[in-house]
């Protein structure tokens, strides 16, 4: 301030008033160049920051991408199930999980009886139940 009223007034100011300043500038610029780094590094690490959360956004729509795809072929493969069953008259396995569980029961016990293919065709499932009531009126159901 002392050296601004002198130069203001015309009057020279000491060399010692000029150094002090000098000083004082040099003090200060110091202390805005600290600050100015410090605000510098704030913005790099938030730059930083940010271009992680962006590669992380990216990651995750990708993922929820794929997941979406998974949904969607596992919703057409229960929607081609639903079909089958109902084809099949038996959509109501699919609402009834006790009834459902007990079906596969019976399915294992063909399975193991060599019969499998008869539930996977209803004419011969037919045909084979009218075989096993003309052994059962014979009396000679225990063959089968």
């Amino acid at each position: 301030l002392k050296v601004w009223k002198h130069t203001l007034r015309g009057s020279m100011p000491s060399v010692e008033e000029l150094k002090a300043a000098n000083r004082m500038y040099e003090e200060e610029e110091q202390t805005r160049a600290d600050r100015f780094g410090d605000l510098h590094k704030a913005i790099e690490d938030s730059r930083k920051q940010l271009d992680d959360l962006a590669q992380e956004l990216a990651q995750e729509r990708s993922r929820s991408k794929d997941l979406e795809a998974s949904r969607q072929e596992l919703q057409d493969e229960l929607d081609r199930l639903r079909q089958l069953f109902g084809e099949a008259g038996l959509g109501h396995l699919l609402q009834d999980p006790e009834a459902l569980k007990r079906f596969l029961g019976l399915k294992q016990l063909f399975d193991e009886a060599g019969l499998g293919h008869l539930l996977e065709d209803p004419e011969a499932l037919k045909n084979f139940l009218g075989i096993k009531q003309l052994f059962e009126e014979a009396r000679l159901g225990h063959l089968l």
